[in-house]
């Protein structure tokens, strides 16, 4: 049976935390992401930040600025579509997924409740990464 001293096992130990808990390379491969928006209601700007919210916690995204290359930009581009439902406001929103250049990528559909933004930005956020893939792909 082989037996290892006190001592090579604490520093095996430190070395496997260590390694574990250092942060990976993939961090600085997140994808440039800019949220734009056409629509200049409340609703609408509250919905803005609620993506910008959930794109910065995203470990997939990082917020950019200035159209760099291999961006995805993701833009709002009309205000948000809301009704009364009881005593609560569904809204509807429609976001565009397109790069740099213009060019269109996807979209994103979906709705919540007025109250539970960050629901239909965690989804946004989804599709984004989904969108940023094919983003990475030649187009043929």
């Amino acid at each position: 049976m082989l037996t290892v001293p006190r001592t090579m096992f604490v520093w095996l130990m430190t070395l496997c935390a260590f390694v574990s808990c250092t942060p990976s390379t993939s961090s600085a491969r997140r994808v440039r992401v800019e949220v734009w928006r056409v629509g200049d209601d409340a609703l609408t700007s509250k919905f803005r930040d609620a993506l910008e919210t959930a794109f910065e916690r995203s470990s997939s995204f990082a917020l950019s600025s200035g159209r760099q290359s291999s961006t995805l930009i993701v833009k709002i581009p009309t205000n948000l579509a809301w009704k009364r439902i009881g005593e609560r406001i569904q809204v509807t929103y429609s976001v565009d997924f397109i790069t740099e250049r213009d060019e269109p990528v996807d979209t994103s559909i979906g709705s919540c409740w007025d109250d539970e933004l960050s629901i239909c930005a965690d989804h946004v956020v989804k599709d984004a990464q989904a969108a940023a893939g094919r983003l990475r792909k030649p187009q043929g």
